[in-house]
């Protein structure tokens, strides 16, 4: 929901991806070569950045105020990498457990390997963990805007086509996902939010770092 908050990442991801007809079958492909190229061989995770490119290569477009997109837009590969750091630290510490700095600051060195094997550029991706938190910052502030696009997206993340009593088994990432975005996307989306849901979220965080050190 954050990298479609970007309308340009929305246009895309509307007009080039399979969401809707298969969402099960992105989110394997997403997972399958997110861990190729963190943990594959050197050999293996070359080949799954370079077949990340060429998928990049096609997605271009005009968005529907006639903004015209390139997924190979570095400031646009750099927003969708700053997602994904950003969400796996806050739900790590949210859910598992906090992270000392020498922790923080080594798992954000890493990260910019990744973003290069995205395909970000040399030298977009901010120096340091603080110039990070910075950045992402000033893109909620100033670049996003949840559009028509967007709104589908999150209907399709919300309301998962599941057979209907395997609904209530979703209710605990409806909660999370609306809970840890930033304020401003989150009522850009409208999303309701109070304190009977922050409560609840952090009924269910705490209660969620207890079983996680538990689990096979």
């Amino acid at each position: 929901l954050l990298q479609v908050a970007h309308p340009l990442v929305a246009a895309g991801v509307a007009q080039h991806s399979d969401y809707e007809r298969d969402p099960w079958g992105r989110l394997f492909r997403t997972l399958e070569v997110t861990t190729k190229i963190v943990f594959g061989e050197s050999e293996t995770a070359e080949a799954a950045a370079r077949r990340l490119d060429r998928v990049h290569g096609e997605v271009t477009g005009t968005a529907e105020d006639g903004t015209p997109y390139d997924a190979r837009d570095p400031g646009l590969l750099l927003w969708v990498w700053a997602t994904l750091v950003d969400s796996s630290l806050l739900v790590y510490q949210r859910c598992v457990r906090p992270l000392s700095g020498v922790e923080l600051r080594r798992y954000y060195a890493e990260q910019r390997e990744f973003a290069r094997a995205c395909g970000v550029p040399d030298g977009r991706c901010p120096e340091t963990l603080a110039g990070f938190r910075d950045y992402f910052d000033e893109v909620v502030a100033s670049e996003l805007r949840v559009t028509g696009p967007a709104r589908r997206v999150a209907d399709s993340v919300m309301r998962p086509r599941v057979p209907w009593p395997l609904l209530p088994a979703f209710a605990p990432n409806r909660l999370l996902t609306i809970g840890l975005l930033p304020p401003a996307v989150r009522a850009q989306y409208g999303f309701e939010w109070g304190p009977a849901q922050e409560r609840l979220l952090a009924l269910a965080s705490a209660s969620l770092r207890r079983v996680v050190p538990l689990l096979p």
